[in-house]
């Protein structure tokens, strides 16, 4: 019977650089499209980098952080971090994969504008309460 392979670290980071570049586009409101044309590649190039299927060399890495106005180290800020470190780095990896989603930013957006202490506690509160198992 064949060994299973062991989890590739690299392909890991990929991944985490492809979330990290998803984040900050739409973060910035920048389309796929917009941004596979200021690096001279087409829209499915910069979904297989958001995947984490390619690999994005430096030079191109080094275009995206100038695109995107963030240093290149942005895109490997806590990647592979080993999940026993420490739980501070969980949540930032919970929050880096959380900002990757469309709805999650807008809902981040929208919940800042909210001014009162109290609707935000409210907010969260019903979130938390929509989140529980039921059984």
């Amino acid at each position: 019977m064949p060994r299973k392979k062991a989890p590739n670290p690299i392909a890991a980071t990929d991944v985490h650089v492809g979330q990290r570049l998803r984040a900050r586009r739409l973060e910035l409101q920048v389309s796929q499209t917009r941004l596979a044309g200021d690096l001279g590649i087409t829209f499915q190039q910069v979904q297989k980098y958001e995947n984490g299927k390619n690999r994005m060399g430096s030079s191109r890495l080094a275009q995206a952080a100038q695109i995107l106005r963030v240093n290149p180290s942005y895109f490997f800020e806590n990647a592979g971090l080993p999940q026993e470190f420490t739980t501070d780095n969980k949540a930032v990896a919970q929050v880096t994969e959380f900002l990757g989603d469309k709805n999650a930013l807008a809902l981040v957006r929208a919940f800042q504008k909210i001014k009162s202490k109290e609707t935000r506690r409210g907010i969260v509160n019903l979130v938390s309460e929509l989140a529980r198992p039921r059984h």
